[in-house]
């Protein structure tokens, strides 16, 4: 769902490239590769949707699941949250540098796992600690136990992927709980379904009569019988099962029954409809089966309105309307699902399946269409509709992809987007017109004059400020909107905000030429992410000297700016002013952050070409700028060390770290500094020889420079090639020379 770019006019931020449209959530526009920070204040687009990505306010280029769930945040169904950034330490030095990478924009997956949904180990569930009690009480083998979990948690798919823990204890704990059981036929019973569990497909042995005598026993053993017909695709014989056992005396296996008789006609609707690879064909749907099971769904719930499978059945009429293509009903149950969750507190893992199945089988097809009424009657989802079709979003063709949605088309339904749980969403899809659809941020400005941060906003109210931040900084304001960034982030307790917020005000203070401000001791902008690309690619070398001399920076603050400050005068020429900070601020003493310890390099001898130690060339430079063997020696620093240096890439202007760092000077390739000795005519004898040496090995073996980005044509290549076996054929660096690129 998307890749990075920026947030129209706004904020921008990180993510990750992706080269194609792709899903309701998708941008476009997107480049192949994009940098390792992206953040911006400008217009433009953003198409990090593509991945699963968003920012924490609403806005159309979010991924739509983030603005839909910001919104069922509000409505106190979900909370989206990180843990607060831990503080930048003071590390021992060599501690592990910290990562670039910032958590906006964030990814869906990263907020599911953080809100206990699907981990790499994650903890057991209510339901799984549930099970292995019940267990415990009927004496079985707790072996038996962990192996049915196991299988569970494992990767399934199709009708697989519907037995969940969930699943098994619904059974274990009925059979624990029905009193007409013999106590010998509860383990019996519940032993064999925790065999069964996860085997799905490969139950294909046939089951093994269960010593069970009571009517009871009998009933809960015909229903496994039915669910191994039903997971190993016996779908006929389950349905005949099923059907059977509706009519039981058995409390739980008789609501089961007429409960599971609609998802087993449900699954013979769809038997045929997937294809090998998952595609859907909507014409290979059995529409009877599918009607009967709809039918099935709703007499279950007139007999059991509040029974232990109503939601499940309420659910699954979602999954009916879309197998049957009935768009219109698919907000209606939406509204109903939503509605049934107001009343509850439902766990963050049924609120994000909801949220991806509303993307895919709803917005991803079709729901964004100009042809598809807008669902109105859902306000979070047609607030998420709207502004998912204001995206500025191109072919390459110059057509646009997505239609906004006509401003009286919305005002007509005001009074929906206005109701008691969403007062101020029609508000807000009044400013994201003026300021998305006609780039007017006066209008914004005008309409949210007054606005004031508070504490406790909902997400609709912070997204209100943060537009009419965005406003201020498009209309030149930048002094009122940092005011406002540093607001918004005084009353602001949230992580995933503050992150917003932190950036927000990076971005100013860079822009405004106050990025000294970023690294003061009472900065509020205190994320290393952020620091790191400032300090790389921005910091001018007063502010390094300052970040580093400080004695609360942080150790990561202060070990990248010695780095970047000793590359940058190291590759700019300033050999005097290296040799300073190198003297001032001994790199032993700091992090090995970005290869700095490379920096004491003690320098090499024969056979390599001999060098003395790193500070001791550049001293002779800071004499004699134009010495052969030294110049040769930093470029054979380079060559030695260029997979441990990383001063990373300039980012462009209108991104976070893209203003100029004031160096003086122009960078210098390795190569450059080979071209620098082959040029002077007072370098003869082995360093020439060695800088044509280099200078043709930099073009090896494609015929590409991987020294530097000059385009050097083949004939100087060839005429340096020449001149080293000619001039220099019984040099060692002539004699080892074999060919030329």
């Amino acid at each position: 769902m998307a890749s990075r770019r920026i947030l129209s006019a706004c904020l921008a931020v990180a993510a990750l490239a992706a080269p194609q449209l792709a899903r309701a959530c998708a941008g476009g526009d997107c480049e192949s590769e994009a940098p390792p920070l992206i953040a911006e204040l400008k217009s433009g687009k953003i198409c990090y949707g593509l991945y699963g990505e968003g920012a924490p306010f609403l806005n159309p280029y979010n991924d739509t699941r983030v603005n839909l769930a910001l919104l069922l945040q509000d409505r106190k169904l979900l909370k989206l949250s990180l843990p607060p950034p831990a503080p930048a330490s003071n590390q021992a030095p060599g501690a592990r540098p910290p990562s670039d990478s910032f958590p906006v924009p964030f990814r869906m997956e990263t907020l599911r796992r953080l809100n206990g949904v699907a981990g790499d180990n994650p903890p057991l569930s209510p339901a799984a600690v549930e099970l292995i009690e019940v267990a415990r009480r009927l004496r079985l083998d707790q072996a038996l136990v962990e192996d049915g979990l196991k299988r569970i948690s494992a990767v399934q798919t199709g009708r697989c992927a519907a037995e969940g823990v969930n699943t098994v204890l619904d059974f274990v704990r009925a059979v624990a709980d029905e009193p007409s059981l013999a106590d010998g036929e509860r383990a019996i019973l519940a032993g064999e379904r925790l065999r069964m569990a996860g085997l799905c497909s490969d139950m294909s042995d046939p089951p093994q009569p269960l010593a069970v005598t009571t009517a009871a026993g009998q009933a809960f053993a015909a229903y496994l019988a039915a669910a191994r017909h039903f997971y190993s695709d016996r779908l006929g014989e389950a349905e005949t099962d099923v059907a059977a056992l509706g009519s039981s005396q058995i409390a739980w296996v008789g609501e089961a029954a007429r409960y599971m008789i609609g998802r087993v006609r449900m699954n013979e609707a769809q038997a045929d409809a997937f294809g090998n690879y998952g595609a859907f064909d909507a014409a290979a749907v059995d529409r009877e089966k599918l009607a009967l099971a709809k039918a099935d769904f709703r007499t279950y719930l007139t007999a059991y309105p509040s029974g232990r499978y109503a939601r499940s059945a309420r659910g699954l009429f979602r999954r009916i309307d879309w197998l049957g293509r009935d768009f219109d009903a698919f907000p209606q149950d939406l509204a109903a699902a939503l509605a049934d969750d107001d009343k509850r507190s439902p766990d963050a893992d049924e609120v994000f399946a909801l949220l991806d199945e509303v993307d895919g089988k709803y917005l991803s097809e079709g729901g964004l269409s100009p042809d598809r009424d807008i669902a109105w009657q859902v306000p979070e989802l047609a607030a998420t509709t709207v502004l998912t079709r204001m995206r500025d979003i191109k072919t390459d063709a110059g057509q646009s992809l997505y239609q906004p949605v006509a401003g009286d088309a919305v005002e007509q339904h005001r009074p929906a987007l206005s109701g008691p749980q969403t007062p101020l969403l029609f508000d807000f899809l009044e400013l994201g017109e003026a300021y998305w659809i006609d780039h007017n941020p006066v209008k914004v400005l005008q309409a949210t004059n007054g606005r004031n941060p508070a504490a406790a906003m909902s997400n609709v109210e912070f997204s209100i400020l943060v537009l009419r931040g965005l406003a201020l900084e498009s209309a030149g304001r930048g002094p009122e909107a940092n005011a406002l960034w540093r607001t918004l982030l005084g009353v602001s307790d949230d992580p995933l905000r503050s992150d917003l917020l932190q950036l927000a005000l990076a971005l100013n203070d860079e822009r405004s030429g106050k990025l000294a401000d970023v690294f003061s001791a009472d900065s509020v902008v205190r994320d290393p992410a952020l620091h790191r690309p400032l300090l790389k690619h921005a910091a001018s070398p007063d502010v390094l000297r300052t970040v580093i001399a400080r004695a609360d920076s942080s150790d990561e603050d202060k070990s990248t700016a010695l780095f970047t400050l000793l590359y940058k005068e190291l590759v700019r020429g300033d050999a005097g002013g290296f040799g300073v900070t190198l003297a001032q601020f001994p790199p032993r003493g700091f992090l090995e952050i970005d290869g700095l310890h490379a920096f004491l390099w003690e320098g090499q001898d024969a056979p390599r070409y001999p060098c003395p130690a790193l500070a001791d060339t550049v001293r002779r430079l800071a004499t004699a700028p134009d010495d052969p063997t030294s110049l040769n020696c930093v470029g054979e620093f380079f060559y030695r060390f260029e997979g441990q240096l990383s001063p990373g890439t300039k980012p462009p202007p209108d991104e976070l770290g893209g203003t100029s760092d004031g160096f003086p000077g122009k960078a210098r390739t390795r190569l450059d500094y080979y071209l620098s000795v082959i040029a002077n005519p007072a370098a003869q004898g082995d360093a020439e020889a060695y800088a044509l040496y280099r200078a043709v090995n930099c073009f090896a073996a494609s015929g590409s420079n991987h020294c530097g980005d000059q385009d050097i044509p083949k004939e100087q290549r060839k005429r340096w090639f020449d001149r080293l076996k000619q001039t220099y054929k019984d040099n060692v660096w002539g004699r080892s020379q074999k060919y030329w690129w």
